[in-house]
Order: structure tokens, then C-alpha cells, then sequence
């Protein structure tokens, strides 16, 4: 939608918001609306969904210990700094 936009210059257009088309500012802040309230229903049944098929969340347990060891069985990032330490992040 032009801002500026008047049918005296284009008579197949519409008025902008500058000349009383507001409406279709209206039409359009609705359809932004309704788009984010269907994607924040639409993503939170899909993660309870999978929450009750799978499950979302790791054990206190395996938090402790460290995904990167619960996942893959190993350390994720070797280092070795200038000062001549080597050593695991975990």
C-alpha cells in the first residue's frame, strides 16, 4: 500500500494512507495478526505434540554429565592454548 498514493493519479489504484485509505492499512495489520497467532498456536501443538511423543527436555542427570557426552559419547572441543595446556571443554 503507497502512503501517498491517489486515485486522481491512477484511477485503477487506490487511495494510500495519506488520502483516506486507511482500510486497507486495517485489511492489513488484521493479516499480520492473524498470521502470528496462527503460527504461536500452530508451533506450541507441534512442540506439546512431540513433547508427549518424545519428550523435549534431557533428565537433570544427563544435564550434570553434559549433552555432548550423553549424545555422542565423547568430548566435543580438544584445546590448545599458547602456554602449552591441553585440555577438554566440555
Amino acid at each position: 500500500m503507497g502512503l501517498w498514493a491517489t486515485v486522481s493519479f491512477n484511477s485503477h489504484g487506490a487511495n494510500g494512507l495519506f488520502h483516506s485509505g486507511a482500510h486497507l492499512l486495517l485489511v492489513q495489520f488484521v493479516a499480520v495478526l492473524v498470521s502470528a497467532v496462527y503460527s504461536f498456536v500452530m508451533s506450541f501443538g507441534l512442540f506439546k505434540l512431540v513433547d508427549k511423543l518424545v519428550g523435549l527436555r534431557v533428565t537433570e542427570d544427563e544435564e550434570r554429565i553434559g549433552l555432548d557426552l550423553i549424545a555422542t559419547q565423547g568430548i566435543c572441543l580438544h584445546v590448545t592454548r599458547n602456554d602449552g595446556f591441553t585440555g577438554a571443554i566440555r
